[in-house]
């Protein structure tokens, strides 16, 4: 398997590789039961990931409650204000924290 289809799930390599031998939108629609506009998504998604190699840049990793808590810490907010802001306790806040810088901090955290 090429190294750029590695990440690549079973379906989206399935749909590269019949576009790539030229197979119709039409055929590869019927051949899997798909929209034509689902199977557009697919490759176009399936694009976008190949111009980054799949990867993902540390910061990505984490999910937008995880980024936005550490801005606000790193900035100087108190977890128990953040906490009031999600509705949440200042304790939950503080374990969004240290699960967040735990992503970070590990090298071989999985995508």
């Amino acid at each position: 398997m090429p190294k750029q289809e590695q990440w690549m799930r079973p379906l989206e390599r399935r749909i590269q590789s019949l576009a790539e031998t030229g197979c119709s939108d039409l055929e590869i629609t019927r051949r899997f039961r798909r929209s034509s506009p689902g199977v557009a998504h697919v490759r176009a998604l399936a694009d976008l990931h190949a111009r980054t190699n799949g990867r993902l840049n540390r910061a990505d990793r984490l999910r937008p409650i995880e980024r936005r808590v550490l801005r606000w810490v790193d900035a100087g907010m108190d977890p128990a204000e953040i906490g009031r802001r999600f509705g949440r306790s200042g304790g939950h806040i503080s374990r969004i924290e240290a699960l967040a810088r735990r992503k970070l901090a590990s090298v071989a955290w999985p995508l």
